[in-house]
């Protein structure tokens, strides 16, 4: 029951998520579409940036600070972490708006996607700094349903009574309702450092030990987000943008599965950082089993019901040009039963401090990925890529599962179990 929160809150998110991507695919050409996809995975890869790591070093560890009762060390980090992720977020904006205007993107382009980031941006630092602070679920809120909240509000109304939409319209909208979600975001912030412990004259942090655990984690997110968009850039450069929106709305459907297993590691991660500094690997490994074993049965289903009547209705919602997905929409959901049958493995390696070992896994399955999605594109088109992208998913968290057995005798692989 302590994850039913978050996960309806996620999937309320992907309801929205689901008719805003249905909108944009009737209302843009396949091309604009795949410009789209191109460009919605650049802002959800790097926004993790946010910060340079320190806001997931503070989940990290601000937990375990607690368990000790030092909450005005808790409370100097969130104020630092808070001043930092505004720094970074204004620098990396500037660093993006540069990368699209060296890709020749025109400037109304550039402008918008800077903007569009810079609203993620915040909006991840501030639902990091709520799960720190112990509000795990209201940062869940904040990092999921906040953003669906706004485009809710601002781009399905304007698609659902607009004509001849053009990309830059759509762009500006959704500016527009992630502005609102950024703006909440900063109201839930300000609120958090006012309520914080007062400052204390030559009180020591672990600032550093935040920022060195946290920068491998935050690095770990756009490697392993980067992997999931990655064939919507390997298609549009090898193929063509037009397929892109193909591959890219396929992304979009498997997210709704990937999110159960996505949010509980987003919400868990305090708990796990409690019992593993209370050394608790018994009931760590029951509750990975446990999620597992609910996650990958949820992919499974997925599967039989696309192989079912996926193509009639992903016809029927996103046009007939879009038919060809569901098979795609298979292939990719087996990388999902690759994340999920070994549970949180990868979150409860991060809250042990194996941060930079679960890079080192996810920099190889992407090296991996990418170059078996660049062969699969030449030999097999989309579904060749489609192949890559679900192997790479799946060596992965084997690879991630081995190591936790080796270095810490407990295994997250589902089983059946008789009670």
């Amino acid at each position: 029951m302590q994850f039913l929160f978050p996960i309806l809150s996620r999937y309320g998110a992907i309801a929205v998520q689901f008719v805003v991507v249905a909108l944009v695919t009737r209302s843009l050409s396949l091309e604009e579409a795949g410009i789209y996809f191109s460009l919605f995975g650049l802002i959800l890869t790097s926004n993790f940036l946010a910060g340079f790591g320190l806001p997931d070093g503070l989940v990290r560890l601000c937990p375990a600070l607690a368990v000790d009762g030092k909450f005005f060390e808790i409370s100097e980090l969130i104020r630092r972490g808070v001043m930092i992720g505004f720094l970074s977020i204004f620098f990396l904006m500037i660093v993006l708006g540069l990368s699209l205007v060296a890709t020749r993107q025109s400037m109304e382009i550039v402008l918008l996607t800077s903007m569009w980031w810079c609203c993620y941006g915040v909006i991840f630092l501030s639902a990091q700094i709520l799960v720190a602070g112990g509000k795990a679920q209201l940062g869940t809120f904040m990092f999921y349903s906040a953003i669906n909240a706004g485009l809710l509000v601002t781009v399905v109304p304007f698609l659902i009574f607009s004509v001849d939409v053009a990309l830059a319209t759509v762009l500006k909208v959704t500016v527009m309702g992630a502005g609102l979600a950024a703006i909440f975001g900063l109201i839930l912030l300000v609120r958090e450092v006012r309520h914080l412990k007062p400052r204390q004259a030559r009180l020591q942090v672990p600032l550093k030990a935040a920022w060195e655990s946290g920068v491998f984690i935050a690095t770990g997110r756009v490697v392993q987000t980067a992997i999931i968009w990655s064939p919507v850039w390997i298609t549009g450069v090898l193929i063509g943008v037009a397929e892109a929106a193909l591959i890219g709305l396929s992304g979009r459907l498997v997210s709704a599965v990937a999110a159960v297993i996505a949010t509980i590691r987003f919400s868990i991660r305090p708990e796990l950082s409690r019992s593993a500094a209370a050394g608790q690997w018994s009931a760590i490994e029951r509750l990975a089993r446990h999620i597992g074993l609910w996650t990958t049965l949820l992919a499974v289903v997925a599967i039989c019901g696309d192989l079912l009547i996926g193509k009639a209705v992903i016809s029927t919602i996103f046009g007939d040009q879009y038919g060809k997905v569901a098979g795609l929409v298979a292939i990719l959901l087996v990388g999902t039963i690759g994340e999920s049958f070994g549970g949180p493995v990868d979150e409860i390696l991060k809250m042990d401090g194996k941060g930079h070992v679960v890079l080192l896994f996810q920099i190889l399955a992407g090296v991996i990925g990418v170059g078996l999605q660049f062969l699969g594109a030449h030999m097999f088109g989309l579904k060749g890529v489609a192949v890559g992208y679900a192997f790479s998913f799946c060596s992965l968290y084997i690879g991630l599962i081995l190591y936790l057995k080796q270095t810490r005798g407990i295994s997250t692989l589902i089983r059946w179990e008789k009670t």
